[in-house]
């Protein structure tokens, strides 16, 4: 496997080692006692199963589940997921053989008429009220498959405050994103919604995402790859539109 060690902009090494490690503390350390190297630093790996683009290294905290997020995170955000939109589709594929996005959103098609209609029948629900509204000036598929995500919790009477949210694009980044663990922030300006990003461990890791089902199929992509438990607020449906 080859890695590529990031120092600084003007520090970049290459080291190819034969195994994995148990952990990643462990591969840490033979980084560091291989190139002499003290201090923190970003790795990047060439996986042959998915070509000789240099990846980030999801692949390799597949087997780090002893380390808490938050070390994680200390060591790995926020250089690790920038642009890598495509290299988490295709570590998914790698881990399923199933490509990401186009199973989701097939998968979402297929109920897209059936919960629509089952939202209309829960007018008392304000929540899914308001969102269904947002079909009288656009019924796309898109903006459909958007009212099914984001009514989901409200059908299924559970809080999605904690993993979705809505702020405006003069908002500081560090203060919409406090508390959230994971999640998927849209942000306005006046009643459009210019920028979707998705949130780990209170940071924006993917910044810029096309749009919000794009966004919560790398979500579900990345906490599948990480191994990361879904927010026990939205059990019920996480793992309704994880079936999907």
């Amino acid at each position: 496997m080859l890695l590529r060690i990031i120092l600084s902009e003007d520090d970049i090494r290459r080291v190819t080692i034969d195994n994995l490690p148990e952990n990643v503390d462990d591969f840490y350390l033979i980084i560091k006692t291989k190139l002499g190297m003290e201090g923190d630093f970003v790795i990047q790996y060439q996986d042959p199963d998915i070509g000789t683009r240099l990846h980030p290294w999801v692949v390799l905290l597949k087997f780090s589940l002893k380390i808490k997020m938050g070390s994680i995170r200390q060591k790995l955000w926020p250089a690790l997921f920038t642009e890598q939109q495509p290299q988490i589709e295709a570590e998914f594929a790698q881990l399923t053989s199933v490509d990401l996005k186009s199973s989701f959103l097939t998968g979402l098609d297929q109920y897209l008429a059936r919960f629509l209609e089952l939202y209309k029948t829960k007018s008392s629900i304000v929540g899914l009220t308001r969102l269904m509204r947002c079909l009288d000036d656009d019924s796309s598929t898109q903006r459909r498959r958007t009212v099914l995500l984001l009514g989901l919790p409200h059908f299924l009477k559970e809080d999605p405050s904690c993993v979705f949210k809505t702020v405006e694009a003069t908002d500081d980044e560090a203060t919409f994103t406090q508390g959230m663990k994971i999640g998927v922030v849209m942000v306005k300006d006046g009643e459009d919604i210019i920028a979707t990003s998705v949130i780990l461990e209170e940071g924006v890791i993917l910044p810029d995402v096309k749009d919000i089902p794009y966004a919560i199929a790398l979500l579900m992509g990345l906490l599948f790859a990480l191994n990361i438990d879904y927010p026990k607020e939205l059990s019920l449906s996480w793992s309704l539109v994880s079936d999907i």
